[in-house]
């Protein structure tokens, strides 16, 4: 058995994510760092459709 392959981009618990934006449910862009100004948030990204 081997150790699985990293990525480089991989982010490690505890690590500070990169910004990033993405549209809300109601298409206004919304970006992770004005969201973390107020407070900190759990980012979960999900694979597949809804």
């Amino acid at each position: 058995m081997t150790a699985p392959e990293t990525n480089s981009s991989e982010l490690r618990p505890g690590a500070t994510a990169p910004d990033f934006a993405v549209p809300d449910d109601s298409g206004a862009v919304r970006s992770l760092g004005e969201r973390v100004r107020d407070r900190p948030h759990v980012v979960i990204f999900y694979r597949g459709c809804w």
